[in-house]
């Protein structure tokens, strides 16, 4: 199939959908260390800095969202002031996404992770519950219906392991849809602890469950031990863990269990079992 494809298609949907049949055969991805991972480099001189790299899986996801939506905010910004002075020059897109990034920067130096909350919304994701994408150029993926599909809104697929770790905190809601593509009904949120329960997971963990961590624990992530639905939303299937040790667990063949009393054990995967932590401190004993 995909020889005869590759007579077909340009070169890049042809790549795209030999990615998909890979997808499809192997859907927990690469093993650990074995996928390529997000790379920036920085070159400044006397008047202008140079920034080059990519960014892969859920930090591609997070870092277009982030972003486009600030270069949104920028332009709606400009608008506003150019409907008031009628002078006012609004940026093409590539210089409000410029500003963005430098807005995000600014932003950050000036945000104390002891004293606040990380963003609400990191990125918007589509579940394809049928397993299948409707899209021409995937003429493969499609054949290989079976699981769900995780997209961004723009229709571009996400590895199965980074759409499970931005998933595991998510807000979900269920859209119907036509056959058309109209929405129909909607749905409330759900999967996502409540108030009440990430509050009494923050006094129990007090932070990143993680050995030696410091991330506190407003900027973590509530992780079901036990993945949704055959796991609870409850605090009994809930540890808090830091983003980059969240991804430990769906992406780098670590693990992490609930025992007694809530306290964690996380293992690596060479099998090195070490207790967790509450409250940044290590739990001694056996």
């Amino acid at each position: 199939m995909l020889c005869d494809l590759a007579g077909q298609l340009a070169f890049e949907e042809w790549r795209e959908a030999v990615m998909a049949v890979g997808r499809r055969l192997d859907p927990d991805g690469a093993e650990p260390g074995a996928r390529e991972r997000s790379h920036l480099s920085v070159s400044p001189t006397q008047q202008v800095a140079s920034v080059h790299g990519e960014f892969v899986g859920a930090d591609a996801v997070v870092a277009v969202h982030s972003l486009n939506a600030v270069a949104d905010e920028l332009f709606r910004g400009y608008t506003a002031e150019r409907d008031r002075f009628g002078e006012v020059r609004i940026p093409p897109r590539s210089e409000l996404l410029a500003e963005a990034f430098v807005e995000l920067c600014r932003r950050g130096q000036g945000v104390d992770p002891e004293a606040s909350a990380r963003p609400r919304t990191e990125a918007t994701l589509v579940v394809h519950a049928d397993g299948c994408l409707d899209d021409p150029g995937t003429p493969v993926e499609a054949a290989w219906c079976g699981s769900p599909v995780v997209t961004t809104p723009d229709g571009l697929r996400v590895p199965t392991s980074d759409a499970a770790m931005l998933v595991c905190s998510a807000v979900m809601g269920v859209v119907a849809m036509s056959g058309a593509g109209e929405p129909l009904t909607g749905a409330r949120p759900q999967y996502r602890p409540s108030r009440r329960q990430r509050r009494d997971l923050e006094l129990r963990d007090g932070g990143c469950t993680f050995p030696g961590c410091g991330v506190p624990a407003p900027w973590t992530d509530a992780h079901h031990v036990t993945p949704w639905p055959s796991g609870p939303t409850a605090l009994g299937n809930f540890a808090l863990g830091c983003r980059r040790h969240h991804r430990y667990v769906h992406r780098e063949g670590w693990s992490v269990e609930l025992v007694e009393e809530g306290w964690t054990r996380w293992t690596s995967p060479a099998g090195v079992a070490r207790w967790g932590q509450r409250h940044r401190r290590i739990r001694a004993g056996p």
